[in-house]
């Protein structure tokens, strides 16, 4: 009799493995999942990188183009002071006379 009740209590034991193990199955297949969702992750950042260094880069074509307007602005200006300084130059002229005045 008593050896009825520990092969029942045997069987209660493993069919409870067996829930154990179909729990760890279910464990691992989550962990596979996670695992796919990190390298999913992963390269999500390395596409985050790549569309940093292009606005990276992005940013100094605009720093570079900066430069040019303000160099352009430099020259405009010594034009301009090229221009001021010929009309002082031509107002300081004396006036020829005309020749009908005498």
């Amino acid at each position: 009799m008593e050896l009825e009740i520990l092969a029942s209590e045997l069987e209660i034991s493993a069919s409870e493995l067996e829930i154990s193990a179909l729990e760890l199955k279910i464990s691992a297949s989550e962990l596979e999942i996670s695992a796919s969702e990190l390298e999913i992750s992963a390269s999500e950042l390395e596409i985050s990188a790549s569309e940093l260094e292009t606005s990276a880069s992005e940013l100094k074509i605009s720093a570079s183009e900066l430069e040019t307007s303000a160099s352009e602005l430099e020259t405009s200006t010594s034009e301009l002071e090229t221009s001021t300084s010929e009309l002082e130059t031509s107002s300081l002229l004396p006036n020829s006379p005309c020749p009908n005045q005498e």
